[in-house]
């Protein structure tokens, strides 16, 4: 699963939206579908969270490389992606707190 978590300025959260639904070993993540809810519900920064069912939290490589591409997305757009994170039944991983994220 992909959630996205909107906030405004003060970082209220504004809607929290389930982005994606993927199989057993990926999900596809659209930035149509990641920026759209930005604009509907006017949102002035959001994070995304999604699960590793595999127990394992450590990035993918694809996982790094959808966060880049989200990161210059943002920054183009001056939305504020506040963080990517991983979750799974063993821990957490932070791409803000990895310093991935952070301008």
């Amino acid at each position: 699963y992909v959630y996205g978590i909107y906030v405004d300025s003060q970082l209220y959260v504004l809607k929290v939206e389930l982005l994606f639904k993927g199989g057993a070993d990926f999900a596809q993540i659209g930035m149509r579908e990641v920026f759209a809810p930005v604009l509907k519900f006017g949102a002035t920064g959001f994070f995304l969270v999604h699960n590793h069912p595999s127990g394992n939290y450590n990035p993918s490589r694809e996982d790094k490389i959808i966060t880049q591409r989200i990161k210059e997305i943002s920054n183009m757009l001056e939305i504020r992606f506040l963080d990517h994170v991983i979750i799974s039944k063993h821990g957490y991983y932070s791409f803000n707190e990895n310093g991935f994220i952070a301008s």
